[in-house]
């Protein structure tokens, strides 16, 4: 049984050691020019392996249950990941947003462990929010138009090798839960 809790994380990456009682940092990115550190999203697939995204970029490792922080390269300029979602320890997706003239939404595949990313699917215009997959074959992403008033839900059902989906007027969509492959929630 694989939790995949979603938390977000502003820079700092910190475990409870005593049920909660008592959190110690095991990570701390520095704050960026902006101000703003750069962690936002974090997924563990068992007490042990797990990764963590952040804006321009970055993504972190850990196979020790977050003592120690491993830096992965992206390898794409401009890349603002969104959500990292991983079905074992080899193969996963990231979502994100290419800032740029115009937004492109990026979903990029690894079957290695994070060592090296590929593009699977790529839509002008759009950012990428979330991603959740069922198996590792059934998955969605969810995004808005840069204008903020289209919604898109893209799915795949060969494991990102191709994706189809719908656009909704009048409402951009954030974040997303599943169930199964007909049943789930989406809001904004």
């Amino acid at each position: 049984n694989r939790s995949h809790d979603r938390v977000d994380v502003w820079g700092v990456i910190k475990h409870p050691y005593d049920g909660g009682k008592t959190w110690e940092t095991q990570y701390k990115e520095s704050m960026g020019k902006d101000g703003y550190p750069g962690l936002t999203r974090i997924a563990f697939i068992n007490r042990d392996t797990g990764w963590v995204v952040g804006t321009k970029g970055s993504i972190l490792h850990t196979e020790d249950g977050g003592k120690h922080w491993m830096h992965q390269k992206i390898g794409y300029k401009e890349y603002s990941p969104s959500e990292v979602y991983f079905i074992n320890s080899q193969e996963g997706w990231i979502t994100g947003t290419q800032y740029g003239e115009h937004w492109t939404g990026i979903i990029l595949h690894t079957d290695d462990g994070g060592m090296h990313w590929k593009v699977q699917h790529k839509l002008s215009d759009v950012s990428f929010d979330d991603l959740d997959f069922r198996d590792e074959k059934f998955g969605f992403v969810s995004g808005h138009a840069e204008s903020g008033e289209i919604g898109v839900l893209l799915h795949t059902e060969n494991g990102g090798k191709t994706w189809s989906g719908k656009e909704f007027t009048n409402i951009g969509f954030g974040q997303m839960a599943f169930l199964d492959k007909a049943r789930g929630v989406i809001y904004s």
